[in-house]
C-alpha cells in the first residue's frame, strides 16, 4: 500500500461480499486481501473474486489517499515548527468601546438570500447525483479516477436532460446504463455519460442502447452478466463516492 502505513480499515459493510461467496472462495479473498495491503504478490486468476475486490480496492485506494493527504500537513507543519500558536485571550478594553451599531438589515437580508443560492446550488441535481452514484461503480476505474468536476458536471448534465427533455424516467436511465456497461459490445463503446445524448444518424447513443436493451440484441451471450448480477448488486450497495462529485 504505501511505506511505513501499517494499519488499514476493514469496513463492517464487506461482510455482504463475502457473504456472496463459497466458503473456499471467502478465504481466498481474505488471503488476497491481505497479501495486498501488504505490497505482496497478490495476482487473482478468478475473475469472480477479481471483480468482488473491486469496492475493497476502492475504498483502500481513498483510504491511502487521505493518509498521504494528512502526512503531507503533518509535514508542512513540522516545517514550519510545529503548529501555530493559539492566539492569547482579550484581557478587556483598554477605552470604553464605541456605541454598538444597529443592526444592518439589508445586510442580513443579503446574508439571508446568500443563504438560500447557496442551499439551491447544494441542492441542484440531487436526484442526479443520487442516480450517478449508484451506477458509478460499472465503470472502469481508470475512467473514474481521471473524473474533473467539469467532467462530473457533464455527466450530471446529461442525465438531467435525459430525464427532463427527453422524458426518460430516473429508473429506465439507471437499467439503460447499467445494461451499457455490462454488454460486452457497449462497455467498450460506452465510456461517458456525458455522451449519451450525441447522435449518429440521428439517432442519440442512449436510444441505441436502450434499444439492445429492450429487444435483448447483445452481441455475445448475457450468461456472464447473469453469473455476475447478484454480486454486482452487492458491490453497488456498499459503494461510496464521497470523493467523486
Amino acid at each position: 500500500m504505501a511505506e511505513g502505513k501499517k494499519i488499514v480499515n476493514i469496513y463492517t459493510e464487506w461482510i455482504e461480499i463475502f457473504e456472496a461467496l463459497n466458503d473456499e472462495n471467502a478465504g481466498k479473498l481474505i488471503k488476497h486481501f491481505f497479501r495486498y495491503v501488504n505490497d505482496l504478490d497478490h495476482e487473482l486468476n478468478n475473475e469472480l473474486l477479481n471483480m468482488a475486490f473491486i469496492p475493497i480496492k476502492q475504498q483502500l485506494k481513498r483510504d491511502l489517499k487521505k493518509w498521504e493527504s494528512m502526512c503531507y500537513k503533518n509535514k508542512q507543519n513540522g516545517l514550519k515548527g510545529g503548529r501555530p500558536n493559539k492566539p492569547k485571550k482579550p484581557t478587556g478594553f483598554l477605552e470604553n468601546p464605541n456605541k454598538p451599531k444597529k443592526a444592518d438589515k439589508d445586510k442580513d437580508e443579503d446574508k439571508d438570500k446568500d443563504k438560500d443560492i447557496n442551499t439551491s446550488v447544494k441542492n441542484k441535481f440531487l436526484p442526479e447525483r443520487d442516480l450517478l452514484n449508484s451506477v458509478i461503480n460499472y465503470f472502469d476505474l481508470d475512467i473514474i479516477s481521471n473524473l474533473t468536476k467539469a467532467d462530473s458536471e457533464k455527466w450530471l448534465d446529461a442525465i438531467h436532460k435525459l430525464h427532463k427533455i427527453d422524458n426518460y424516467s430516473f429508473e429506465k436511465i439507471k437499467e439503460v446504463i447499467i445494461f451499457g456497461r455490462t454488454d460486452d459490445f457497449w462497455s467498450k463503446n460506452f465510456l461517458s455519460v456525458a455522451g449519451l445524448r450525441k447522435k449518429k444518424n440521428g439517432i442519440t447513443k442512449f436510444q441505441q442502447i436502450l434499444k439492445n436493451y429492450e429487444h435483448g440484441k447483445n452481441t455475445k451471450s448475457n450468461s456472464k452478466n447473469q453469473r455476475t448480477e447478484k454480486l454486482r448488486g452487492i458491490m453497488q450497495s456498499i459503494a461510496d463516492d464521497p470523493d467523486f462529485l
